[in-house]
């Protein structure tokens, strides 16, 4: 059966790689390339062809996709959700029939299934399929935030993707300087915490005293769905510059006692929604332990990319969060008669207060993180979301600890160190997640 399967697997990918162009072909999906490509969509999921000659003509319809341009995707979805897409008309035709005959449960399942699901079930057997498909619906996240109807189908087509991601399918990896030089490029392209800045910024973050793991799809085996930057240090870290230095000594990785969680990188947009972060930390963790026994420390260095956006949205309370001292040492150095004077933006840039600003901006860093909170009672903050989600403990507030544009941008320059302390991961998690409450060491 399995070299069956990789026969047939074979011949969809000379299939799918054939050179065959229709140039009349419009990328804007003109009214005749839309005819002509709602005929094949009608073949793919209305016809009772072969599962062959549906798959060669989903091939079809996939090269034609790719070479659309914005416009053209965007009538592509118009298409899916006005011809294949779920009706709730429909729906209540099928669910009054099936009253009648409650004994037939999948004839019911398979008729409320819409016939757009069927035609990405035939993507997905392509060669690269689930890439393509991931890539697909990245479009329509894309494309639903100027039209709110293509949220049903993206959520069609996340309902299959978390079932094909799901975690048991998973491969964790480690990536090395002698990794693929095509993997180690998309290491570059993707971090989005840190930017590496060249191929020497990189072999630092991945010298003998610094781990990189990343989750794999066993059908996406080039691509890297999330990965984790680790270094191990000797005691917790609290500022990142002197983290990535690369003219800092390597740490000897057997007396190092803390491994320390720097950056963690999501990098496909069409898996947007589907988390993978929670089960790589722990098992990164895993991995740690087993070759480095001597860690005693699992903590992150994170950045809080919310603070300086909700701190100028609601300057009035810095007057509820800092004492009178700290409001009067302010003033006097700023020269302002206002201590809200202070904190608009560009404050961050000045640098005849960043020194006085550390005690007072560490004050409002540890409001904003314990006490404010967004919708169904969870941290307003992303970054603090994430981690306290997967059980985490806020831990140690650090001024200037991201001197570059972006750190002072966001949070000025402040940084956290979120701590996994292991005998606490599983209540803290569950504590966040169902009361709201926020652990801090």
């Amino acid at each position: 059966m399995k070299s069956t399967v990789n026969r047939l697997r074979n011949f969809w990918q000379k299939i799918s790689f054939s050179s065959e162009k229709n140039t009349a072909f419009n990328p804007d999906l003109d009214e005749e390339s839309l005819a002509q490509i709602k005929a094949d969509v009608d073949y793919c999921v209305h016809s009772n062809a072969g599962e062959m000659s549906l798959r060669t003509r989903a091939c079809k319809i996939a090269r034609d996709y790719q070479s659309l341009s914005e416009i053209g995707r965007e009538k592509f979805f118009t298409l899916l959700v006005g011809h294949y897409h779920f009706d709730q008309e429909s729906a209540d035709t099928i669910i009054r029939k099936w009253k009648n005959n409650k004994d037939d449960v999948w004839r019911l399942r398979a008729a409320l299934e819409p016939p757009s699901l069927k035609l990405f079930k035939l993507f997905n057997g392509l060669n690269e399929g689930v890439k393509f498909l991931v890539d697909m619906r990245a479009d329509m996240l894309n494309a639903q935030k100027n039209n709110a109807a293509f949220k049903s189908l993206q959520n069609e087509l996340k309902y299959l993707l978390k079932e094909w991601f799901d975690l048991g399918f998973l491969e964790l990896k480690e990536v090395s300087w002698n990794s693929p030089t095509s993997l180690l490029e998309k290491l570059i392209e993707y971090e989005a915490v840190h930017a590496i800045r060249d191929w020497g910024d990189l072999k630092n973050r991945l010298d003998s005293d610094r781990y990189c793991y990343a989750f794999f799809h066993p059908q996406m085996e080039s691509e890297p769905l999330i990965f984790i930057e680790v270094a191990l240090t000797n005691g917790v870290v609290g500022n990142i510059d002197r983290l990535l230095d690369e003219d800092a000594p390597t740490v000897d990785p057997v007396s190092a006692d803390s491994a320390m969680f720097y950056s963690i990188s999501n990098t496909q947009g069409g898996l947007t929604g589907i988390s993978f972060g929670n089960f790589l930390i722990k098992s990164v963790v895993k991995e740690l332990q087993k070759n480095h026994p001597n860690l005693t420390n699992f903590a992150t260095l994170s950045p809080i990319p919310g603070f300086n956006h909700w701190l100028n949205q609601n300057v009035s309370i810095v007057n509820e969060v800092l004492s009178q001292d700290d409001k009067d040492a302010l003033i006097s150095v700023y020269q302002s008669a206002a201590i809200e004077d202070v904190f608009k933006a560009p404050f961050y840039e000045k640098e005849s207060v960043k020194t006085p600003l550390e005690k007072p901006l560490i004050k409002l860093v540890s409001h904003y993180l314990s006490k404010e909170k967004s919708g169904n009672n969870r941290a307003k903050d992303p970054v603090a979301h994430f981690h306290l989600s997967n059980g985490a403990s806020i831990g140690k507030i650090h001024a200037l600890a991201n001197t570059s544009s972006r750190g002072m941008k966001e949070s000025s320059g402040m940084m956290l160190n979120y701590l996994y302390m292991l005998d606490k991961i599983e209540n803290n998690g569950i504590q966040y997640v169902e009361n709201g409450i926020i652990s801090t060491d």
